[in-house]
Protein backbone atom coordinates (compact mmCIF):
# COMPACT_ATOMS: atom_id res chain seq x y z
CA UNK A 1 0.00 0.00 0.00
CA UNK A 2 1.75 3.75 -1.00
CA UNK A 3 0.52 6.43 0.94
CA UNK A 4 1.20 9.91 -0.04
CA UNK A 5 2.43 12.76 2.81
CA UNK A 6 -0.26 15.36 1.85
CA UNK A 7 -3.28 12.96 1.79
CA UNK A 8 -2.74 10.08 4.05
CA UNK A 9 -6.26 8.80 2.65
CA UNK A 10 -5.38 9.38 -1.00
CA UNK A 11 -5.37 6.46 -3.60
CA UNK A 12 -6.39 4.32 -0.32
CA UNK A 13 -9.49 1.46 -1.22
CA UNK A 14 -11.15 0.23 2.53
CA UNK A 15 -12.94 -2.60 3.01
CA UNK A 16 -15.14 -3.03 5.79
CA UNK A 17 -16.26 -6.41 7.29
CA UNK A 18 -19.22 -5.70 9.21
CA UNK A 19 -21.85 -3.03 8.20
CA UNK A 20 -23.36 -1.97 11.90
CA UNK A 21 -23.71 1.31 13.58
CA UNK A 22 -19.77 2.43 14.31
CA UNK A 23 -19.02 1.38 10.45
CA UNK A 24 -21.93 3.48 9.03
CA UNK A 25 -20.68 6.41 11.56
CA UNK A 26 -16.82 6.08 10.07
CA UNK A 27 -18.28 5.58 6.26
CA UNK A 28 -20.65 9.25 6.73
CA UNK A 29 -17.44 10.72 8.23
CA UNK A 30 -14.96 9.85 5.44
CA UNK A 31 -16.99 10.67 2.52
CA UNK A 32 -18.13 13.96 4.18
CA UNK A 33 -15.05 14.97 5.48
CA UNK A 34 -12.18 13.41 3.62
CA UNK A 35 -10.92 12.89 -0.29
CA UNK A 36 -12.38 9.22 0.11
CA UNK A 37 -15.25 8.86 -2.67
CA UNK A 38 -17.79 5.94 -2.42
CA UNK A 39 -16.20 3.82 -4.96
CA UNK A 40 -13.25 3.02 -2.91
CA UNK A 41 -15.23 2.15 0.07
CA UNK A 42 -16.09 -1.61 -0.34
CA UNK A 43 -18.69 -2.94 2.20
CA UNK A 44 -19.36 -6.83 3.45
CA UNK A 45 -21.92 -8.32 5.77
CA UNK A 46 -23.12 -11.23 7.11
CA UNK A 47 -26.40 -12.22 6.34
CA UNK A 48 -27.85 -8.78 6.21
CA UNK A 49 -28.21 -7.67 2.21
CA UNK A 50 -30.87 -5.23 3.23
CA UNK A 51 -27.93 -3.34 5.14
CA UNK A 52 -25.91 -3.19 2.41
CA UNK A 53 -28.73 -2.04 0.02
CA UNK A 54 -29.41 0.40 2.51
CA UNK A 55 -25.81 1.57 2.42
CA UNK A 56 -25.52 1.89 -0.79
CA UNK A 57 -28.73 3.66 -1.53
CA UNK A 58 -28.00 6.17 1.13
CA UNK A 59 -23.77 6.86 0.51
CA UNK A 60 -22.95 4.63 -2.97
CA UNK A 61 -20.78 2.63 -1.46
CA UNK A 62 -19.81 -0.55 -3.47
CA UNK A 63 -21.58 -3.78 -1.24
CA UNK A 64 -19.44 -6.58 -1.58
CA UNK A 65 -20.72 -9.82 -0.60
CA UNK A 66 -17.43 -12.08 -0.98
CA UNK A 67 -14.66 -11.68 1.24
CA UNK A 68 -11.78 -13.16 -1.36
CA UNK A 69 -12.57 -9.81 -3.42
CA UNK A 70 -13.09 -7.58 -0.93
CA UNK A 71 -9.88 -8.76 0.15
CA UNK A 72 -8.66 -8.40 -3.00
CA UNK A 73 -9.53 -4.68 -3.71
CA UNK A 74 -9.07 -3.56 -0.37
CA UNK A 75 -5.75 -1.99 1.30
CA UNK A 76 -6.92 -1.93 4.40
CA UNK A 77 -9.33 -3.79 5.83
CA UNK A 78 -11.35 -2.36 8.63
CA UNK A 79 -12.99 -5.13 11.23
CA UNK A 80 -16.35 -4.14 12.77
CA UNK A 81 -18.17 -7.20 13.58
CA UNK A 82 -19.74 -7.85 16.72
CA UNK A 83 -17.05 -9.44 19.20
CA UNK A 84 -19.32 -12.88 19.01
CA UNK A 85 -18.27 -12.86 15.46
CA UNK A 86 -14.41 -12.52 15.89
CA UNK A 87 -13.79 -16.72 15.06
CA UNK A 88 -16.34 -16.96 12.44
CA UNK A 89 -15.05 -13.77 10.63
CA UNK A 90 -11.40 -14.54 11.14
CA UNK A 91 -11.55 -17.68 9.13
CA UNK A 92 -13.39 -16.40 6.51
CA UNK A 93 -10.57 -14.14 5.99
CA UNK A 94 -7.82 -15.86 6.80
CA UNK A 95 -7.33 -17.36 3.31
CA UNK A 96 -7.46 -14.04 1.44
CA UNK A 97 -5.46 -11.45 3.79
CA UNK A 98 -2.60 -10.69 2.13
CA UNK A 99 1.08 -9.72 3.99
CA UNK A 100 0.64 -5.97 3.04
CA UNK A 101 -3.13 -5.39 4.20
CA UNK A 102 -3.34 -3.27 7.18
CA UNK A 103 -5.93 -4.32 9.23
CA UNK A 104 -7.77 -2.22 11.94
CA UNK A 105 -10.46 -3.32 14.30
CA UNK A 106 -12.86 -1.50 16.19
CA UNK A 107 -13.86 -4.78 18.00
CA UNK A 108 -14.86 -4.06 21.60
CA UNK A 109 -12.96 -6.66 23.86
CA UNK A 110 -10.59 -8.22 21.42
CA UNK A 111 -7.11 -7.70 22.05
CA UNK A 112 -4.32 -7.57 19.84
CA UNK A 113 -2.71 -10.57 20.75
CA UNK A 114 -6.46 -12.04 20.23
CA UNK A 115 -6.63 -10.65 16.44
CA UNK A 116 -2.81 -11.62 15.62
CA UNK A 117 -3.52 -15.43 16.72
CA UNK A 118 -6.53 -15.67 14.45
CA UNK A 119 -4.90 -14.15 11.12
CA UNK A 120 -1.51 -15.22 9.35
CA UNK A 121 1.51 -13.75 11.06
CA UNK A 122 3.17 -10.64 10.51
CA UNK A 123 0.01 -8.86 9.57
CA UNK A 124 -0.31 -5.28 10.28
CA UNK A 125 -2.93 -4.76 13.14
CA UNK A 126 -4.22 -1.98 14.73
CA UNK A 127 -6.85 -1.24 17.18
CA UNK A 128 -9.59 1.17 17.70
CA UNK A 129 -11.51 2.42 20.64
CA UNK A 130 -14.56 4.77 19.04
CA UNK A 131 -17.33 5.80 20.89
CA UNK A 132 -20.83 6.50 20.37
CA UNK A 133 -20.78 10.12 20.04
CA UNK A 134 -18.55 9.16 16.58
CA UNK A 135 -22.10 9.01 14.91
CA UNK A 136 -22.67 12.11 14.83
CA UNK A 137 -19.46 13.58 14.07
CA UNK A 138 -18.12 14.43 17.07
CA UNK A 139 -16.53 11.23 18.82
CA UNK A 140 -13.37 10.66 19.84
CA UNK A 141 -11.42 7.40 19.52
CA UNK A 142 -8.43 6.05 21.29
CA UNK A 143 -6.04 3.89 19.07
CA UNK A 144 -3.59 1.33 20.12
CA UNK A 145 -0.10 1.16 18.06
CA UNK A 146 2.09 -1.77 18.15
CA UNK A 147 5.60 -0.26 18.78
CA UNK A 148 7.22 -0.65 15.40
CA UNK A 149 4.08 1.39 13.58
CA UNK A 150 5.62 3.80 10.99
CA UNK A 151 4.77 7.01 10.47
CA UNK A 152 2.41 6.42 7.22
CA UNK A 153 0.81 4.01 9.05
CA UNK A 154 -0.10 6.15 11.89
CA UNK A 155 -0.94 9.25 9.79
CA UNK A 156 -3.66 6.57 7.80
CA UNK A 157 -5.46 5.75 10.80
CA UNK A 158 -5.40 8.82 12.44
CA UNK A 159 -6.69 10.70 9.37
CA UNK A 160 -9.84 7.88 8.99
CA UNK A 161 -11.02 8.32 12.99
CA UNK A 162 -10.30 12.35 12.54
CA UNK A 163 -13.30 11.87 9.82
CA UNK A 164 -15.94 11.39 12.96
CA UNK A 165 -14.01 13.17 15.84
CA UNK A 166 -11.16 13.50 17.99
CA UNK A 167 -8.33 11.28 18.14
CA UNK A 168 -5.98 10.11 21.18
CA UNK A 169 -3.16 7.18 20.95
CA UNK A 170 -2.84 5.03 23.89
CA UNK A 171 -1.11 2.01 25.13
CA UNK A 172 -3.79 -1.15 24.86
CA UNK A 173 -3.04 -1.44 28.62
CA UNK A 174 -4.75 1.28 28.98
CA UNK A 175 -8.15 0.39 26.66
CA UNK A 176 -10.24 -0.50 29.38
CA UNK A 177 -9.69 2.64 31.19
CA UNK A 178 -10.66 4.40 27.89
CA UNK A 179 -13.93 2.06 28.04
CA UNK A 180 -15.04 3.17 31.16
CA UNK A 181 -14.14 6.45 30.65
CA UNK A 182 -15.07 7.72 26.97
CA UNK A 183 -16.92 4.61 25.98
CA UNK A 184 -19.14 4.54 28.28
CA UNK A 185 -19.02 8.19 29.58
CA UNK A 186 -22.18 9.35 26.77
CA UNK A 187 -24.21 7.06 29.17
CA UNK A 188 -23.14 8.82 32.26
CA UNK A 189 -23.85 12.10 30.63
CA UNK A 190 -27.47 11.30 29.29
CA UNK A 191 -28.08 10.28 32.75
CA UNK A 192 -26.86 13.47 34.64
CA UNK A 193 -29.26 15.25 31.94
CA UNK A 194 -32.15 13.17 32.60
CA UNK A 195 -31.56 13.95 36.17
CA UNK A 196 -31.24 17.16 35.79
CA UNK A 197 -34.73 17.47 33.58
CA UNK A 198 -36.29 15.48 36.20
CA UNK A 199 -35.39 17.82 38.87
CA UNK A 200 -37.04 21.21 36.53
CA UNK A 201 -40.05 19.31 36.14
CA UNK A 202 -40.24 17.97 39.92
CA UNK A 203 -40.25 21.95 40.59
CA UNK A 204 -42.72 22.82 38.05
CA UNK A 205 -40.97 23.00 34.67
CA UNK A 206 -42.76 20.84 31.91
CA UNK A 207 -40.70 18.15 30.75
CA UNK A 208 -40.72 19.35 27.35
CA UNK A 209 -38.92 22.66 28.54
CA UNK A 210 -36.73 21.33 31.48
CA UNK A 211 -35.46 18.52 28.92
CA UNK A 212 -34.75 21.29 26.46
CA UNK A 213 -32.45 23.40 29.15
CA UNK A 214 -30.77 20.41 30.55
CA UNK A 215 -29.94 19.14 26.78
CA UNK A 216 -28.81 22.80 25.48
CA UNK A 217 -27.24 23.36 29.47
CA UNK A 218 -24.79 20.51 28.59
CA UNK A 219 -23.99 21.06 25.04
CA UNK A 220 -23.20 24.86 25.55
CA UNK A 221 -21.01 23.37 28.92
CA UNK A 222 -19.34 20.89 26.33
CA UNK A 223 -18.37 23.53 24.14
CA UNK A 224 -17.32 26.20 26.33
CA UNK A 225 -14.59 23.04 27.64
CA UNK A 226 -13.61 22.38 23.59
CA UNK A 227 -11.94 26.35 23.54
CA UNK A 228 -9.04 24.56 25.42
CA UNK A 229 -9.97 26.54 28.80
CA UNK A 230 -9.77 23.27 32.02
CA UNK A 231 -13.14 22.12 33.27
CA UNK A 232 -12.11 23.50 37.04
CA UNK A 233 -11.16 27.18 35.77
CA UNK A 234 -14.66 27.24 34.07
CA UNK A 235 -16.21 26.21 36.88
CA UNK A 236 -14.40 28.32 39.16
CA UNK A 237 -15.96 31.28 36.21
CA UNK A 238 -19.75 30.81 36.87
CA UNK A 239 -19.30 29.80 40.59
CA UNK A 240 -19.28 33.20 42.85
CA UNK A 241 -19.16 33.22 46.43
CA UNK A 242 -22.69 33.03 48.22
CA UNK A 243 -24.14 32.52 44.90
CA UNK A 244 -26.72 30.17 43.49
CA UNK A 245 -24.18 27.81 41.51
CA UNK A 246 -22.09 27.64 45.01
CA UNK A 247 -25.14 26.04 46.54
CA UNK A 248 -25.74 23.79 44.01
CA UNK A 249 -22.10 22.77 43.74
CA UNK A 250 -21.96 22.20 47.48
CA UNK A 251 -24.93 19.40 47.82
CA UNK A 252 -23.01 17.52 44.54
CA UNK A 253 -19.34 17.75 46.64
CA UNK A 254 -20.86 16.66 49.70
CA UNK A 255 -22.88 13.65 48.51
CA UNK A 256 -19.99 12.60 46.49
CA UNK A 257 -20.41 13.15 42.80
CA UNK A 258 -16.56 12.55 42.27
CA UNK A 259 -16.43 9.92 44.21
CA UNK A 260 -19.34 8.05 42.68
CA UNK A 261 -17.92 9.23 38.74
CA UNK A 262 -14.37 7.28 39.88
CA UNK A 263 -16.39 4.73 40.70
CA UNK A 264 -18.62 4.38 37.99
CA UNK A 265 -15.25 4.80 35.23
CA UNK A 266 -13.46 2.03 37.69
CA UNK A 267 -16.40 -0.47 37.74
CA UNK A 268 -17.05 -0.48 33.99
CA UNK A 269 -13.35 -0.38 33.21
CA UNK A 270 -13.16 -3.91 35.34
CA UNK A 271 -16.05 -5.34 33.08
CA UNK A 272 -14.20 -4.43 29.80
CA UNK A 273 -11.28 -6.05 31.12
CA UNK A 274 -13.57 -9.09 32.43
CA UNK A 275 -14.97 -9.43 28.66
CA UNK A 276 -11.28 -8.53 27.03
CA UNK A 277 -10.40 -11.74 28.99
CA UNK A 278 -12.90 -13.92 27.28
CA UNK A 279 -11.56 -13.92 24.30
CA UNK A 280 -7.52 -14.55 24.83
CA UNK A 281 -5.68 -15.76 22.13
CA UNK A 282 -6.90 -19.27 21.70
CA UNK A 283 -10.24 -19.29 20.43
CA UNK A 284 -12.40 -19.21 22.42
CA UNK A 285 -15.74 -21.01 23.03
CA UNK A 286 -17.38 -17.92 25.10
CA UNK A 287 -20.02 -16.08 23.63
CA UNK A 288 -19.05 -12.27 24.31
CA UNK A 289 -22.29 -10.78 22.01
CA UNK A 290 -23.33 -7.26 22.49
CA UNK A 291 -22.30 -4.09 22.78
CA UNK A 292 -18.83 -3.88 25.26
CA UNK A 293 -20.08 -0.02 26.18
Amino acid sequence: MQMRNVDPLDGVTLGFVGAGNMAEALIRGLLRNTSIVPGSILVNNRGNAARLVGLKDRYGIVPEESKDVLCARADLLVLAVKPADIDVCTTQLEPYVRRDHLILSVLAGVRLAALAARLPRGRRIVRAMPNTSATVGAGITAITYPSDTDEDIRALVDAIFAAVGEVVSVAEDMIDVVTGLSGSGPAYIYLVAEALAEAGRKLGLSREIALRLAIETIAGAGAMMKSGVEPSSLRRQVTSAGGTTEAGLAILQDRGLSAMMEAAVDSASKRSRELADLCRTERSEVNTAGSLY
